[in-house]
């Protein structure tokens, strides 16, 4: 009975080992799931290079395109982005913060530039004088006596019409219409589009009002001279003070247009009497010019001659002028390009 017992227990233990042999036998092995491995390298350019680069030339430039070009693209990648699952989580909520505030910061250099109001600068010109060389004309100016203008009206020409284009587009903050009279040469020389370039230069100041007193040369000339007074306000809650101006106009492709390098104050008229607007004063014609007399000029750029080398209107840099020539030359190449200064009251042609 034993023997019976012991014979059916270890059959029952091979068959059941046996059956764990054959059903790991028939058992599929486990196959390795394979992922699929996605590329996102033009992602990572543009987040990681390129974008980044364009924020930095946007503050370099300060140029409202770039960041508003700037601003779409950065956008538009990350909702890619979060789109595909791009990259861990981690690195993926970084470079969406970073590139969040980036946006953030050129959205509001776009929403601030057109009412920040620069200071108080002229253009960058070879002849601009210096805050010290303003208040020493301006005393100049009060020292002498404001006489009543007794000369003939300025007549009406085509230079003086370009130059009230510009004054009422100045006064009318009309950007547009006075880059249409600016020097279309100038404005190719400047970094900033035509409205940039005009906001620059009327800064905070608004023309209230202004009278021709003189200008030199005909409308058959290259260039000519318009000596004016201009009732400046600086809009910072002083009273408008009349400025003393001399500006260039220039001949392009036969039509008259307002050199902006040459818009600069030569002095504050004073106001003898608050109750009532400035007088404008009065040019006084030069006299018959020597022969022998020596002009002083600025290869580099000047727009003038001069009787004094060592004119107020000069820049520091350039005191005193070394390059001269007879006024009997002054007709002659390149000399007819010059125009006479008043603040030393260099003779007319």
């Amino acid at each position: 009975m034993t023997n019976k017992r012991n014979r059916f227990g270890r059959s029952d233990m091979a068959n059941i080992k046996a059956a764990q042999m054959r059903a790991k036998k028939r058992a599929p092995a486990p196959t390795k799931r394979t992922e699929r491995v996605r590329n996102f390298i033009p992602l990572q350019m543009m987040l990681l290079i390129f974008l980044p680069l364009m924020f930095l030339v946007g503050l370099f430039l300060q140029n409202n395109l770039v960041f508003l070009i700037f601003s779409i693209l950065s956008l538009f990648t990350l909702i890619i982005t979060w789109l595909l699952s791009a990259f861990a989580p981690n690195p993926r909520a970084t470079l969406s913060v970073i590139h969040i505030a980036m946006v953030m910061i050129a959205v509001f250099a776009v929403i601030i530039q057109p009412t920040k109001l620069p200071e108080q600068q002229a253009p960058s010109i070879s002849e601009a004088p210096s805050i010290n060389q303003i208040n020493t004309q301006a005393n100049i100016v009060q020292n002498n006596p404001i006489v009543p203008p007794t000369q003939t009206p300025v007549p009406v020409t085509e230079a003086v019409k370009s130059l009230e284009n510009f004054l009422n587009a100045w006064r009318n903050v009309d950007y547009t219409g006075m880059a249409a009279a600016s020097l279309p040469s100038w404005l190719a020389t400047q970094r900033n589009s035509a409205d940039t370039a005009m906001f620059h230069l009327r800064a905070n100041r608004s023309t209230n009002d202004w009278e021709v007193l003189e200008i030199s040369g005909s409308d058959s000339d290259q260039a000519r001279t318009v000596n004016l007074n201009i009732l400046i306000d600086r809009n910072n809650g002083d009273k408008p003070q009349w400025h003393r101006f001399q500006i260039l106009m220039r001949k392009e492709e036969g039509k008259w247009f307002v050199d902006p390098a040459s818009i600069s104050s030569l002095g504050v008229l004073p106001d003898p009497n608050a109750t009532q607007p400035p007088i404008p004063a009065t040019i006084v014609p030069t006299a018959t010019p020597d022969p022998n007399m020596i002009l002083y000029y600025n290869p580099d750029g000047g727009s003038f001659y001069h009787k004094n080398p060592s004119c107020p209107s000069l820049a520091t840099k350039y005191v005193p002028l070394t390059h001269s020539f007879r006024f009997p030359e002054i007709n002659n190449p390149p000399y007819n390009q010059l125009n006479p200064c008043i603040t030393c009251k260099a003779p007319s042609r």
